[in-house]
């Protein structure tokens, strides 16, 4: 089962999901909270110099120790959220979404054409 699919399943049950930010440029942060219970790891592009890389290893080492990974990206921009989704994100969190159609915007950022 996916990472995102268990924290749904906690969440649908009434459960409490617990979880940090992180924006360090070490994934050893991100292991360490998955591996002491975190539910979920929010890794911040907005407020730090991380680059995909570093990106990529904050979700390897979130999901390989039981958390799910959210990624804030920079902007709502599709050029920004595209390499995210490829590295297998299980959600993205998108800055300064204020009216429909920016929100709009933003989900289709995530979907590829058929």
């Amino acid at each position: 089962m996916f990472r995102i699919d268990e924290l749904k399943k906690k969440l649908e049950n009434g459960g409490l999901a617990i979880g940090t930010h992180v924006k360090w440029r070490e994934a050893s942060f991100s292991e360490l909270f998955a591996m002491e219970g975190y539910d979920y790891i929010w890794i911040d592009g907005e407020h730090s110099t991380l680059t995909l890389d570093m990106v990529a290893a904050q979700v390897r080492a979130a999901q390989a120790n039981g958390a799910a990974a959210f990624y804030r990206v920079p902007w709502n921009d599709p050029v920004l959220v595209k390499p995210v989704l490829e590295i297998g994100v299980d959600g993205v969190i998108f800055p300064f979404i204020r009216t429909a159609k920016e929100a709009a915007a933003a989900v289709a950022a995530c979907k590829y054409p058929p």
